[in-house]
């Protein structure tokens, strides 16, 4: 069970750094090109999900929803747009004051008039607290590491890392006696 256990933890801090990265990438990217993605359902109930990577670092998740009839053989498809070529203009820049519900540093959230029965909301932030904090467990996961895997004749305790140049038959601080 620790076997596996330690198998998931580390898949999860795989799929955390390769996240992360993407991000980053994603934001450095941001700054010279602009990409869009998403996923859209057509049945029963109309509703689309798109993320787009905005100027300066920032992202936008835009949700829309309608109660519209389903069309024949509708069903879920993702959506890439590969055409944007040139940073578009932030969302808090492109509608009035009116329609910003809530702002606070770069994170906005709106919720621009659209037509009866559909539903239009905006989320915009910037990249780095998500990549901030799914990168945080792999640097923590290679700290780790890398102080378990000191060299055997460095002159500290294998258990607490204490320096054991004064006294190397046994470990002050934690009595643990080194491997001679």
């Amino acid at each position: 069970m620790k076997r596996f256990l330690r198998t998931l933890l580390t898949a999860a801090t795989a799929t955390s750094l390769v996240l992360g990265l993407a991000l980053v990438s994603l934001g450095v990217r941001s700054h010279w090109r602009c990409d869009r993605a998403g996923i859209e359902h057509n049945a029963p109930d109309f509703w689309r999900i798109e993320f787009t990577s905005m100027p300066r670092g920032c992202a936008t998740i835009v949700y829309r929803s309608a109660s519209f009839p389903p069309r024949p053989g509708a069903r879920a498809r993702w959506i890439v747009d590969r055409t944007t070529s040139a940073p578009v203009a932030r969302w808090d820049d492109v509608f009035n004051r009116r329609v910003i519900r809530w702002e606070f540093a770069r994170f906005v959230y709106a919720a621009p008039p659209s037509p009866p029965g559909q539903r239009f909301r905006v989320v915009t932030f910037p990249l780095w607290p998500p990549a901030a904090a799914l990168l945080t467990a792999p640097v923590a996961l290679a700290i780790r590491r890398k102080r378990r895997t000191r060299p055997a004749g460095s002159g500290l305790c294998p258990s607490c890392g204490y320096d054991l140049r004064a006294t190397p038959e046994q470990c002050p601080e934690c009595g643990t006696l080194p491997a001679s």
